[in-house]
C-alpha cells in the first residue's frame, strides 16, 4: 500500500523515495505511527515499563533493532518502543526501515540474555567470565537487596564497573562459582552473599574459610557452629527456588559471616536484617 506508506514517511519527515533512515522519533509522530500498528503480537507490558524509564531517564540509545513498517504499510517491529515514547513524553532515536517483510526463521530468534548483552560491553572486558556466574550473582543480589523482582542490564553494567577489582577478585577466589559439594551451598543467593560481603570489606581469608567449609562440612572447631548449621539449612532447602528461599538464604549466610568475623555464638539462622548492606 503505497498510500500507507507515504503517510507513514509524511509523519517521519521522509522524502518520497526514503526507505531507511535513523530518525528522533517524538511522542506525537509516535502516536501516529502506532496506528499502523494492526497485526502486531501482544505487548509486552513489563518490556516497556522498561523502555519508559530508560527513555525519561537519558538511558535509551540506538540499537540494532529498528523501527518496521512492510509493504502494506503496517508496523511489523518497534510497538514497545513507540508505547513507551508516548507513556514517557520523550524523544527517542531509532533506526527506521519501510517495506521490512517478515521471515517466520530469523523473526522467532531467542531473546538476547542479560549475560549476553553484558558482554558486548566493552567497559566490562575482563570483569565478566564465559560461565555466567558473577552475572548471576550480581543480578540475585541486586534484587534480593532491592525487593524487585527484575533488574536492567544497565544496572548490572553499572554495578559490575564500579566494583570491578572486587568482583574479579571474588570470582579469582572461587567466592561467585556455582558449583561445590552440592549445588545448593553455590546458588546464586549465596554467591551473592559472598560477594555483598567482600564489597563490604570483609577479610577474603574469612570468605574463603566459610566457603571451604561450606563445601567440605568437616570441622571440629566450636567457632565453626554457625558455618556447619548454615549448611544444613541450605542442604534442606535444595532445589527449592522461591524468592522467599533465595531471600533466606542470602540473609543466613550474611549474619553467618558476620557472626564468624566477630566471633559471635548462635544457633540462628533465618533472619530478616542485612548485615552487609548494599
Amino acid at each position: 500500500m503505497a498510500s500507507k506508506l507515504n503517510e507513514i514517511r509524511k509523519i517521519l519527515g521522509l522524502k518520497p523515495d526514503c526507505s531507511l533512515a535513523e530518525v528522533v522519533i517524538t511522542p506525537a509522530m509516535a502516536t501516529e505511527l502506532i496506528k499502523f500498528n494492526t497485526k502486531n503480537r501482544a505487548r509486552h507490558r513489563g518490556r516497556e515499563k522498561e523502555y519508559t524509564a530508560d527513555m525519561r531517564e537519558g538511558k535509551f540509545c540506538v540499537s540494532e533493532s529498528m523501527i518496521g513498517f512492510n509493504s502494506e504499510g503496517e508496523l511489523t517491529n518497534g510497538q514497545g518502543r513507540l508505547y513507551s515514547c508516548i507513556e514517557s513524553g520523550t524523544a527517542f532515536t531509532s533506526v527506521v526501515y519501510l517495506k521490512l517483510e517478515q521471515n517466520l526463521h530469523m523473526d522467532t530468534g531467542r531473546t538476547r540474555r542479560t549475560v549476553d548483552n553484558i558482554k558486548l560491553s566493552e567497559a566490562l572486558v575482563g570483569v565478566c567470565n564465559d560461565s555466567g556466574d558473577t552475572i548471576m550473582s550480581v543480578k540475585t543480589l541486586l534484587r534480593i537487596a532491592r525487593g524487585t523482582s527484575r533488574v536492567r542490564d544497565e544496572e548490572v553494567i553499572e554495578f559490575c564497573k564500579k566494583h570491578a577489582a572486587i568482583i574479579d577478585k571474588a570470582y579469582g577466589a572461587g567466592l561467585l562459582n556455582l558449583h561445590g559439594g552440592k549445588k545448593a551451598v553455590f546458588k546464586s543467593s549465596i554467591a551473592s552473599a559472598f560477594l555483598i560481603a567482600a564489597i563490604n570489606g570483609v577479610d577474603f581469608n574469612d570468605l574463603l574459610y566459610i566457603r571451604n567449609l561450606l563445601t567440605d562440612g568437616m570441622s571440629i572447631n566450636s567457632r565453626d557452629k554457625i558455618i556447619l548449621n548454615f549448611r544444613d539449612k541450605a542442604f534442606e532447602l535444595h532445589g527449592t527456588e522461591t524468592s522467599s528461599v533465595r531471600k533466606q538464604l542470602y540473609l543466613g549466610l550474611q549474619y553467618t559471616i558476620y557472626c564468624y568475623v566477630n566471633n559471635k555464638k548462635t544457633t540462628k539462622i533465618v533472619v530478616d536484617s542485612e548485615y552487609y548492606p548494599l
